[in-house]
């Protein structure tokens, strides 16, 4: 690369840097129901992890497409007594993630 490349380069880069960013939509109500729903998902995974409990292939695409945080809420509590996954994942999920967001 020559000298007046890089200079160029290091030009639109600090000129990138300077132009501001919307952020808004991480505030978005959605944004934050997604976050808190990756916040449930990773804290049953774990909890079925310690418990040594293993979910079948649909219970885990069950649990990763669910947004609905009361049912997300209702799985993490019964994932702290459970001893099957069967115990957990009675009910369906009324707001699946991909259904959501389109």
């Amino acid at each position: 690369m020559s000298d007046n490349e890089q200079a160029t380069s290091a030009k639109s880069a600090k000129e990138a840097e300077k132009q501001p960013i919307d952020l808004s939509f991480f505030q978005s109500p959605t944004s934050q129901r997604k976050r808190a729903a990756g916040c449930m998902e990773y804290y049953i995974k774990k909890v079925l992890e310690f418990s040594e409990i293993e979910p079948t292939p649909a219970e885990w695409e069950r649990l990763h497409n669910c947004w609905d945080l009361a049912v997300l809420g209702t799985w993490f509590e019964r994932s702290m007594q459970a001893s099957t996954s069967a115990d957990i994942f009675d009910e369906e999920c009324p707001t699946p993630r991909r259904s959501a967001i389109s």
